[in-house]
């Protein structure tokens, strides 16, 4: 099997991170000029880009491991692939003018996958 998932997960990741300074760019400028931790303030511009941009680590970092399991050749489990679906749904069923779509293509990879590993 080709290694695609984990690597368009951390693409993604990286497309999230750039997208904030070019969504937020006064949220980060304001949000950077605050010196203590738990300063910037709730329900204000600074929050949400604080917020939008601590999402891209997070999903770097799992698109990495899903990477790993991939060139590996070992089973993510079905409680990943599962609890990373669910998420999308929750994710999108709110707000579907959202860029987790980007991610749908990785999560029917996943369920592929596994499916795929479970019938060796």
């Amino acid at each position: 099997m080709r290694r695609w998932i984990g690597l368009s997960i951390a693409a993604v990741a990286l497309l999230h991170l750039a997208a904030t300074f070019a969504i937020y760019p006064v949220g980060i400028a304001v949000a950077a000029s605050y010196t203590l931790s738990g300063s910037i303030p709730p329900a204000s511009i600074e929050s949400e880009a604080f917020w939008f941009a601590m999402f891209a680590p997070f999903l770097f970092l799992f698109g990495v491991m899903v990477d790993r399991a991939e060139r590996g050749g070992t089973s993510l489990g079905w409680l990943v692939v599962l609890v990373f679906s669910l998420s999308l749904v929750a994710l999108i069923a709110p707000m579907p003018a959202t860029g987790a779509w980007l991610l749908v293509p990785a999560g029917v990879g996943m369920w592929v996958r596994e499916l795929r590993l479970a019938r060796v």
